[in-house]
């Protein structure tokens, strides 16, 4: 017997990378139908410097915090050798990263061959679907988003529905036709233009706003402006996940395995909300995927997790 898909069990989103690239731990790597190993692009990619640091340091130091499915670590980052505090360079920055030694989440830096800071963590067992977040530290000072390492996976975990439509073109098509109708006709095959994925929440999440729909939102206030009509959003990856069963008759609890649905590169707006008398509001997002040339990956791909491995990043 197969298993069947039941509901949307969790849905996450993040920023694309500097590079265009989809955040994962590290780079990876998959054996497509030919046989030919197809590399794909992640890790998390900053900025190209030079950085000024200037502000954000004391004693040389500042602290940058990463994550992996929620095992948190921190450490103070060094910068004494850095020739100009004010314009430090990649190299520098990369130095100073491996130097400090996150040694729980192996942590490793480098220089991608375009120019820019790349962190990568060799720890992941499923390395396209774990979080990997490099977020706000203790001190506030902001290192992770002066070097552009700045990614975090929001979470939506009451999503209503999450809808997927390949919305295609129609092939053209040339007829020859006679005295007594058509004889023959040559007609182009139809092709998928990108993937149309509508969200539809249970909750007002503004975190979920400005990744997905390019708001400005104010923490302090409160208030939530959206971008202007003709401004473009930046581009963001999606992980859908739905809870797998057994036939039959089964407890929630009880389901077999997840299926992971991957968008790594979206482009999303804001959608339609409806305040009405007697009714919730469940806002409704809409993005567009499209292949993804930076990762090296198509529109969407999907894989089956074991409950064991859906644990590493599942939202408590």
């Amino acid at each position: 017997m197969g298993d069947y898909n039941y509901s949307v069990e969790l849905v996450k989103f993040a920023r694309l990378n500097k590079d265009g690239t989809m955040p994962t731990p590290k780079d990876w790597t998959h054996t497509d139908k030919n046989g030919v190993t197809q590399n794909h692009s992640g890790g998390i990619v900053g900025g190209a410097g030079p950085f000024n640091l200037t502000a954000l340091l004391t004693v040389n130091k500042a602290k940058l915090k990463v994550s992996l499915n929620g095992i948190v670590e921190e450490k103070d980052i060094d910068f004494t050798a850095a020739v100009s505090k004010g314009a430090v360079t990649v190299d520098e920055a990369v130095t100073a990263i491996n130097g400090a030694n996150f040694a729980t989440n192996t942590l490793t830096a480098s220089k991608t061959a375009a120019g820019n800071l790349k962190i990568v963590s060799t720890k992941a067992l499923v390395e396209e679907f774990e979080d990997f977040e490099i977020i706000a530290a203790s001190d506030t000072k902001g290192l992770h988003k002066a070097l552009g390492v700045d990614i975090e996976w929001i979470a939506a975990k009451d999503v209503k529905s999450v809808k997927f439509d390949p919305e295609t073109e129609t092939g053209s098509s040339v007829k020859l036709d006679g005295g007594r109708g058509t004889v023959a006709e040559v007609k182009e095959p139809d092709t998928v233009k990108d993937i149309k994925i509508t969200f539809q929440d249970t909750e007002d999440n503004p975190a979920v706003e400005v990744i997905v729909a390019g708001f400005d939102y104010d923490a302090a206030t409160g208030r939530t402006f959206p971008p202007a009509m003709n401004a473009v959003n930046s581009g963001f990856a999606c992980k859908a996940f739905a809870k797998l069963f057994a036939a039959g008759t089964s407890q929630k609890t009880s389901y077999t395995a997840v299926k992971a649905s991957v968008f790594p590169n979206c482009q999303g707006i804001f959608g339609s909300a409806e305040n009405a008398a007697g009714a919730w509001n469940a806002p409704t997002y809409t993005a567009t995927a499209v292949d993804s040339a930076a990762s090296n990956l198509p529109s969407f791909f999907k894989r089956k997790l074991t409950t064991g491995q859906f644990a590493l990043v599942q939202e408590v």
